[in-house]
């Protein structure tokens, strides 16, 4: 099976690359990140913790989760096509263990970067080198560090012009002995520029502080959590301290039902005043049925389709085409967009179970897509 999503290792790329270089940095392992994240900004996976390392909420609109299928025959290339035009995005080819050895990047047909990929396994190291075409484009160089349990322990992250480096990224992570990550502390050119440190209660991350250390040093975020006796969320409280005085900007409560997330409240980060709602509804295998979001007259209500493990279907009706981002997200509405509207995506996979394309539509009509060509080794 593939590994579970790290959402650190993409948040560490995000510091210097573009999106489809946060793609790259996975192995054939988690094969289907790169699928994921082409889809990331539509599919309803946008996590509403990504600036924390530990994941504390439960998360139903994550939709992720049910990209991640068993390869069978390991996977030789994959080729993106994007539906209209017929540009070929990437293509990316894999070693028989399954490694991704070689990612190419096209934009508008011409091919713009060529990531190389180096796994040492004994080493708990994973690497890469990417090279860009052009005057003056800065290539990058990477290398994870990871502990013997598989967490990492240092990114390092150089960016060169003509062979020259410009700039060194670093990300250091320390454990507690019960494995709990308890700081992440981030360099730039040996300056630090972010600390983030994380408090426990037994098994439940109880307070994450953030410090950007470009601004002020006196001032950080900070994040609290409260929990059930299943250590599950009840409350999330957001902070600013600033020279001492605590002012509080945003909040989360969570209802369960037989340990499942029923409804959900927070606050509009556009307008604090106000208060998203949410309700859930499960199937029988315990997957989203529905989730339907409010604010006074606005709402954006989302029905799931499954055909046995796959997640075939999203039906999406609402009145709003840019709020409610965070439980689902598409870029092809508008502000001409006619309201209220019906926006479906399709998933399409193989015989392997594995995702080939989608197809995106407002009101019955198409509007975009992605072609995935996958070659297995025989």
């Amino acid at each position: 099976m593939l590994d579970n999503v790290r959402v650190d290792i993409l948040f560490w790329r995000s510091i210097s690359l573009d999106l489809p270089l946060i793609i790259n940095k996975m192995n054939l392992k988690r094969y289907n990140i790169f699928l994921i994240m082409l889809l990331v900004f539509c599919s309803g996976a946008c996590f509403a913790q990504s600036e924390l390392d530990v994941q504390v909420e439960v998360q139903p609109y994550n939709t992720t989760i049910y990209f991640k299928k068993d390869l069978g025959k390991p996977v030789k290339q994959l080729i993106c096509i994007r539906a209209k035009g017929g540009d070929t995005v990437y293509t990316d080819s894999y070693d028989t263990l399954g490694n991704r050895v070689k990612h190419i990047q096209y934009t508008y047909g011409k091919k713009t970067a060529e990531d190389v990929f180096q796994t040492l396994p004994l080493l708990h190291v994973w690497q890469w080198q990417e090279t860009k075409w052009g005057k003056d484009k800065p290539n990058y160089s990477s290398k994870t560090t990871n502990n013997a349990s598989g967490q990492p322990l240092l990114y390092e992250n150089a960016s060169l012009v003509n062979n020259d480096t410009t700039s060194r990224q670093i990300a250091k992570f320390t454990y507690n002995a019960a494995g709990q990550l308890t700081n992440r502390d981030e360099f730039f050119n040996g300056n630090p520029t972010l600390s983030k440190s994380y408090q426990y209660s037994g098994k439940d991350m109880v307070i994450a502080e953030i410090k950007n250390h470009t601004t002020n040093n006196d001032n950080f975020r900070r994040i609290e959590y409260s929990y059930n006796a299943d250590h599950l969320p009840l409350e999330k409280k957001v902070s600013e301290v600033s020279d001492g005085t605590v002012s509080q900007y945003a909040y989360d409560h969570y209802t369960y039902n037989n340990g499942k997330l029923v409804s959900e409240k927070y606050s509009d980060s556009s307008d604090p005043k106000k208060e998203i709602v949410i309700k859930y509804t499960y199937d029988i295998n315990n997957r989203p049925e529905t989730i339907n979001v409010s604010e006074d007259t606005l709402y954006r209500n989302i029905t799931y389709t499954f055909k046995d493990s796959m997640l075939t279907k999203i039906a999406v009706k609402s009145n709003a085409w840019n709020k409610f981002n965070r439980e689902i997200f598409f870029s092809v509405t508008n502000p001409l967009t006619p309201i209220p509207f019906l926006y479906e995506r399709e998933y399409i996979y193989d015989t392997k179970k594995n995702l080939i394309q989608t197809k995106e539509s407002i009101n019955g009509e198409f509007k975009a897509g992605i072609t995935y060509i996958i070659e297995y080794y025989k």
